[in-house]
């Protein structure tokens, strides 16, 4: 049995990072890993997981700033405690805090566990001392999510050791279902509306404000409502680009949800607009998987997911303009055979099995 601990520094929902750790650990149960949870107590990882494994997941926030130096420590005396009760072989990490006290650890109390870091954003890895010091004497393997981190962010020093693992889903749970007609009728939906639905988040950079913008300055025949799922956008956001446009009768935020597929359901098109940070998007695939052909950004990973105008449609990042273009040209009549090709295209690309694969892989070759 290895024994690996996963490591997640981000205090709330953590988008990708929450699904992907859960798909690794919840799709690997009952193999030969034991998987270990460390993650802030506030965090929606720590919340899911310790009801299931009560036992194995551990309260560490991950701080990384100087100011917070006696918290550093306390943290990395605690990451210490787990690596030792544990035995641990393989510490995985997720982001740069968390990586930051896997290394710190590792170095002051002489520990020889391996450290795997996945990438999950889409900045550059830095050149600098620190950087080529944790990459390349504390990183036993780099995971990248999309071939465009490969070819973009990862330095020529870290290109050996490092990984593309696309992001996998178990497109037996997101498979196609009906409306919900009860959500419908809540959301004023009717079967002329078409539904552009997104479960990717409602932060700034996602890009959903450049949809509604574009949607409120173009007249067509087609009725288009927005749906959008995740944290409610602060009243001064909400103004800016929603109100003071008018779009409050076709634009609904919906709350997170530990299970979107009933909102997705709802949707005849899904979207992901990202300026920023992306990379390939879990939401994407979940979305394709449930048959509905996406609308996506060109930037970062994101056109890795879709064929343009056969299982979705590829925009250009912030641009209002091309948005604009895609409602006032778009034909309903496509979206038959779209569903049915994005449904293929994730079943075909997207499985859980390829991505459990390759990621046991990397650790049993560090074993």
């Amino acid at each position: 049995m290895t024994n690996i601990l996963l490591t997640n520094f981000h205090p709330g929902n953590g988008g990708g990072h929450t699904t992907y750790i859960k798909s690794i650990v919840n799709h690997f149960k009952d193999s030969e890993f034991k998987f270990i949870i460390a993650a802030p107590k506030k965090s929606l990882i720590f919340k899911s997981l310790k009801q299931n494994y009560p036992e194995r997941v551990f309260d560490i926030d991950f701080p990384s700033k100087i100011r917070e130096i006696i918290g550093i420590l306390r943290n990395i005396q605690r990451f210490n405690y787990i690596i030792n009760k544990y035995a641990i072989d393989i510490v995985h990490v997720n982001g740069s805090p968390d990586h930051k006290i896997a290394a710190a650890c590792k170095l002051l109390f002489r520990r020889n566990y391996k450290i795997v870091r996945t990438k999950h954003d889409s900045i550059q890895i830095k050149n600098n001392f620190f950087s080529k010091k944790i990459f390349s004497k504390y990183t036993d393997s780099l995971i990248v999510v999309s071939n465009f981190q490969m070819k973009n962010i990862v330095p020529d020093y870290l290109k050996q050791k490092t990984s593309v693992i696309h992001n996998g889903i178990d497109t037996s749970f997101f498979s196609p279902m009906l409306k919900n007609k009860k959500l419908c009728k809540e959301l004023n939906i009717s079967n002329k509306d078409i539904v552009l639905v997104s479960v990717a988040g409602t932060a700034y950079h996602k890009g959903w404000h450049l949809l509604v913008k574009a949607l409120s300055e173009v007249t067509t025949k087609i009725n288009f409502k927005i749906i959008l799922v995740g944290n409610a956008p602060n009243e001064r956001m909400m103004q800016d680009c929603v109100e003071s446009i008018s779009m409050n009768k076709s634009v609904h935020f919906l709350p997170y949800s530990n299970d979107v597929r009933e909102i997705i359901a709802l949707g005849d098109i899904g979207f992901v607009l990202s300026t920023n940070i992306e990379t390939i998007s879990y939401a994407c695939r979940e979305m394709m998987s449930m048959g509905k052909p996406v609308l996506v950004s060109d930037y970062a990973g994101l056109k890795e997911n879709v064929e343009h105008k056969i299982n979705g449609w590829v925009t250009t990042a912030g641009s209002v303009e091309h948005l604009r273009a895609f409602l006032l040209s778009f034909n309903s009549n496509v979206l038959e055979q779209m569903s049915l090709s994005a449904r293929e295209k994730a079943c075909k690309d997207f499985g859980i099995k390829k991505f459990l694969d390759e990621t046991r892989l990397i650790y049993k070759n560090l074993i």
